[in-house]
């Protein structure tokens, strides 16, 4: 059987600090779940690591999210074309739903998205709902 120490000596030092800890987590989590008075030294013993841990992971997730969304933006700045950043930019100005309407028609023929409306042989045009939609936009 493998021991715990046979584990450690295959990985490196720093992963092995984190296994010396699990045996203290699991009674922490056993005398957690038993009635008795460990239980509120219990909780204020795990309490911040808890809390570090999941404040760490949402901070990370933000992160993340922010990194990915600066290298949408940088990556449309670099890679559309003038004419493309014209329009986006009128269509978020625009005052109106038809305005807004004209210049994404006026977009979507300029980089040749519009096809799939025509060509009912196209997959996405098959499995566009035509009644559906109309039924939609009919009951709103």
């Amino acid at each position: 059987p493998i021991t715990l120490t046979m584990m450690e000596s295959l990985m490196e030092w720093s992963l092995a600090v984190p296994l010396r800890l699990v045996p203290v987590l699991m009674y922490g989590i056993i005398f957690s779940i038993l009635p008795n008075r460990a239980n509120y030294y219990i909780g204020k013993l795990l309490k911040y690591p808890v809390v570090l841990a999941v404040y760490s992971f949402v901070f990370l997730e933000l992160f993340l999210y922010g990194a990915i969304r600066l290298f949408i933006v940088l990556g449309e700045a670099v890679f559309t074309r003038p004419e493309h950043r014209r329009i986006l930019a009128s269509r978020r100005r625009a005052g109106s739903y038809g305005a807004w309407l004209a210049l994404s028609r006026q977009l979507d023929t300029l980089q040749h998205r519009d096809g799939w409306r025509d060509d009912l042989a196209d997959w996405t045009a098959a499995r566009y709902d035509w009644n559906f939609l109309r039924t939609a936009v009919s009951d709103l």
